[in-house]
C-alpha cells in the first residue's frame, strides 16, 4: 500500500465536501467562526479559528449502513493539545436537516504545531444529514489551522481530490460540463440505465470511447433512470440542462428519409417530443449530434412512469432500405445551455 502525505493510497475516492479551497464560504456551516490565511501548506487553502466548537463543515446526506471517512490536515499556531472529529448535527433538527444516527460521535486526535493528517470513520446507523468536522474544544485555547478537508465513501482517507464542477467557462464561454449519467461509455449499469446497451458486441465499436448502441428499430435506444437522477439530487427546477447524443444511419441516405424523426423524450422535462435534429440534413455513414436544452419540470418518482419519464433521444421510424440500422453513442447531460465535448462522469473515474 503506497502512503502519500501520509494518507493510503489504494484509489481515489470521490470528494463529497465542495468548495475545499474555500473560495465559496456560503457552503460552509459556520464559516464566521474561521479565517482563511495568505499562506497555503503544500498549496491547500489554509483555514484558521480561535473560537471553541463551531466546526466548519456542510450538511451530507447519508442512509443507514453506509460508511465514511473524512480526513484533513492540522496543525496549532504554538503549543500541543487534543480537538475533536464530529460527526452528528447539534440538535435533531437543524436548519430544516434531520440528523443521522452513527456508530461514534467523536474522535480526539492529539495536535502540535506540525501538520499533520487527521482521519476518523463511521458507520451510518439511521438515515438523514451528517455534519463531519473538527473542533477545538474548550479543554485548550491553541489557534487551529486546518487544510484539505476530504469526505469520501468507504474506511480509507485516499490523496484528496476536489469535488466534480458542474461547469467551467473560459473567455465567457462554456468549455466543459459534468456528464450527469452514469456509465455513459457502456450504457449497462443498473439501475443507472432503465433500459441498457445490452446487446453490445466488439464488432459494433466505440465512438469517442462510448459503445455504440445499434438498432434498426424505431423507439429504441439506451434509456437513463430519471429516478437515478433524482436519488443523487443532481438535477433542478430551475437551472437549464442539456442532453446530447451522437448519431448515424447506416445503409439508408438520411436525405430520403422525411418519413422518420430523430426525438427527445423525457417526460420529467419541458421539452417532451422536441425534434432534435433534421434527419434529411445528414449524410450516411457520417456521425452529427443530437442536442436539446430543457428544464426538468419537478415530476415526482413514479414507478408507473419509468419509460414515460426516462432520458433518451429516438428514432420515430424504422428505416426502409434492408439491412439499414441507425447508431448512437457518447450520450451527455449537463448543467447549462451548451453540449460541450463528450465525457463521461467524474464518479466513472474515481
Amino acid at each position: 500500500m503506497a502512503v502519500i502525505n501520509g494518507r493510503a493510497c489504494v484509489a481515489n475516492g470521490r470528494n463529497l465536501l465542495l468548495d475545499t479551497d474555500f473560495n465559496n464560504l456560503a457552503l460552509w456551516f459556520a464559516s464566521q467562526n474561521w479565517t482563511k490565511q495568505a499562506d497555503k501548506y503544500n498549496g491547500l487553502a489554509v483555514m484558521q479559528t480561535t473560537s471553541d466548537w463551531g466546526g466548519i463543515s456542510q450538511y451530507v446526506k447519508v442512509k443507514t449502513g453506509e460508511i465514511y471517512t473524512l480526513s484533513l490536515y492540522a496543525r496549532y499556531t504554538s503549543g500541543t493539545g487534543s480537538s475533536n472529529i464530529y460527526w452528528s448535527l447539534n440538535n435533531n433538527l437543524e436548519s430544516g436537516h434531520a440528523g443521522a444516527q452513527v456508530s461514534n460521535v467523536s474522535k480526539q486526535v492529539n495536535l502540535s504545531d506540525s501538520w499533520q493528517s487527521v482521519s476518523a470513520t463511521v458507520t451510518i446507523t439511521s438515515d438523514g444529514y451528517i455534519r463531519p468536522r473538527i473542533e477545538r474544544t474548550s479543554n485548550n485555547s491553541n489557534v487551529l489551522q486546518i487544510a484539505g478537508m476530504k469526505l469520501e465513501t468507504g474506511t480509507l482517507a485516499t490523496p484528496l481530490t476536489l469535488a466534480p464542477v458542474d461547469k467551467v467557462f473560459s473567455d465567457g464561454k462554456q468549455v466543459y460540463g459534468r456528464n450527469l449519467l452514469l456509465d455513459s461509455q457502456t450504457q449497462m449499469r443498473k439501475p443507472s440505465w432503465l433500459l441498457q446497451n445490452t446487446g453490445w458486441i466488439e464488432d459494433w465499436g466505440t465512438y469517442l470511447g462510448s459503445n455504440i448502441y445499434r438498432t434498426n428499430l424505431q423507439w429504441r435506444n439506451a434509456r437513463y433512470d430519471y429516478k437515478s437522477l433524482l436519488d443523487r439530487e443532481v438535477i433542478n427546477t430551475t437551472d437549464d440542462f442539456t442532453y446530447s447524443v451522437y448519431f448515424r444511419v447506416v445503409g439508408e441516405d438520411p436525405a430520403e428519409m422525411s418519413y422518420a424523426n430523430i426525438v427527445f423524450y423525457s417526460g420529467a422535462t419541458t421539452k417532451q417530443g422536441t425534434v432534435s435534429m433534421q434527419l434529411t440534413s445528414l449524410k450516411e455513414s457520417q456521425w452529427a449530434r443530437a442536442v436539446v436544452t430543457f428544464k426538468f419540470n419537478g415530476a415526482k418518482y413514479d414507478p408507473t412512469k419509468d419509460n414515460i419519464n426516462s432520458i433518451r433521444i429516438e428514432m420515430t421510424a424504422a428505416p426502409k432500405v434492408a439491412n439499414a440500422y441507425y447508431e448512437f453513442a457518447a450520450p451527455k447531460l449537463e448543467k447549462g445551455n451548451t453540449a460541450t465535448p463528450y465525457s463521461i462522469a467524474p464518479e466513472d473515474v474515481m
